[in-house]
């Protein structure tokens, strides 16, 4: 995919304020806008905080790694760990394809109806 350069000159971002910020480019000109308002020891402390948060949902703080040395290496807190390994993907592809074919047992969700007599809740 093939992108433009960034106009050549000075460009400008101004606040609703009033507060004009110039730069070589637009970016720049953010740049220049969060260093003004965002100090410096606040900036390194919210980078730091989102480094140790879950990789899922940026809530918790991570306990585990997934995948760990993998290129799939994910960090999670318990609860996105716990969702994870409760609904693999192999158990949902399984579960889909036996409701696919109307063969889940209506007593305990066993994915074969032959096992009813067999089934601990009926």
């Amino acid at each position: 995919m093939k992108t433009d350069k960034v106009q050549e000159g000075t460009w400008t971002l101004m606040s609703p304020h009033g507060k004009t910020y110039r730069a070589a480019s637009p970016i720049m000109c953010c740049r220049e806008e969060q260093a003004a308002r965002v100090p410096k020891e606040v900036a390194a402390e919210r980078l730091i905080t989102s480094l140790s948060l879950c990789g899922l949902c940026n809530e918790s703080k991570y306990e585990y790694i997934l995948g760990k040395g993998t290129p799939a290496e994910l960090q999670v807190c318990l609860t996105c760990k716990n969702t994870i390994l409760q609904h693999s993907v192999f158990n949902v592809a399984k579960n889909e394809i036996a409701r696919d074919t109307r063969k889940i047992c209506g007593i305990c969700g066993g994915v074969n109806y032959n096992h009813r007599p067999m089934c601990k809740n009926g």
